[in-house]
């Protein structure tokens, strides 16, 4: 289905060492994403979320395009692998703007529930695109592993879980999980010839435009004058040096090496192997939430935990065959 980027394929351990890197600094864009909404919120909240996304993907883009330049030149792909990283930045787009489409009715116990599918999604991807058959140990790993994560998600209240009630912004949020799920499958069908670090870049680049056109759309929508829209944009000088710093740590560790790795854990790893990891992710953002404050620690939350890295684990052991 693919070729190795390199003569010498990166060995699978040094490849689970970075997904769990990426996980870690995954976890740690939530309190820096956090702390970034609220200065934004004391600043101007007329400039959104959306608006701090396509700026991050363009800011990945630029930070990225020197390297690829010095290491392989930027040369033009030609029009069926543009459409191939349009089609595989597609996904990401879509579920960025189901994220932002479902904020105001969405809460984020609901969303944090949704996205605990993902793994599981990316597993029947692969299965439906790569005719990747899942074996009993990987399945189980998956149901361990997501249970954990919701337990850890709802902080072992059952009642909460079970009481659970879904709005119209959790519809298109789960929309945006169902794109999301086939990002990694589509990676590892699409990805041929060209080093991983080029098809980064250009996916980087073209989920960029697609969101550069979901905004603009957006923004005319609520607002039809462009003096006013482009005004609104205009402001983004007077934030502090905070947001700034914020937006370069989303941009080259959670966008460009992030978006990097996935790619590189699909194609050496399988999608299945490297979306569990992503279940690891609340588990982390519970780890650096005790760290800087130690009175919110809970022994409710062990169970979870056990259980996230026991399934993940399992993940890692279990095989897929090609049907």
């Amino acid at each position: 289905m693919h070729q190795s980027t390199h003569n010498q394929p990166p060995s699978y351990l040094y490849v689970h060492a970075l997904l769990l890197l990426m996980t870690v600094l995954v976890a740690g864009s939530f309190p820096v994403g956090g702390e970034m909404m609220q200065s934004l919120n004391q600043t101007d909240p007329s400039l959104n979320s959306g608006q701090l996304m396509l700026l991050r993907f363009a800011l990945a883009s630029l930070l990225f395009a020197p390297y690829i330049v010095h290491r392989f030149g930027l040369t033009w792909p030609g029009f069926e692998r543009l459409r191939v990283y349009t089609a595989l930045a597609l996904p990401l787009a879509v579920f960025f703007c189901c994220m932002f489409a479902s904020l105001e009715t969405s809460s984020v116990l609901n969303s944090g529930a949704l996205f605990t599918s993902v793994p599981a999604l990316a597993a029947i991807y692969a299965r439906l695109l790569n005719g990747e058959r899942s074996g009993p140990l990987l399945i189980l790993g998956l149901v361990l592993g997501t249970a954990g994560a919701l337990w850890v998600v709802f902080r072992g209240d059952l009642a909460a879980l079970a009481q659970l009630q879904f709005s119209q912004g959790d519809a298109i949020f789960m929309i945006g999980c169902l794109f999301l799920g086939a990002y990694q499958p589509l990676v590892k069908r699409w990805h041929r010839e060209e080093p991983v670090a080029v098809m980064t870049f250009w996916v980087i680049l073209m989920a960029t435009l697609l969101l550069l056109m979901f905004s603009l759309v957006s923004q005319l929508s609520m607002e039809p004058n462009p003096s006013t829209t482009a005004q609104r944009w205009r402001q983004w000088h007077q934030l502090p040096a905070s947001v700034y710093w914020g937006l370069a740590y989303l941009a080259l560790f959670t966008t460009l090496l992030s978006f990097f790795l996935q790619q590189l854990g699909a194609i050496t790893l399988g999608p299945a192997r490297t979306s569990a990891y992503s279940l690891l992710t609340p588990v982390f953002v519970m780890a650096m939430s005790f760290y800087l404050e130690p009175q919110l620690f809970d022994w409710v939350l062990l169970p979870g935990v056990i259980l996230v890295i026991v399934g993940v684990v399992l993940i890692q052991l279990g095989r897929t065959r090609d049907a």
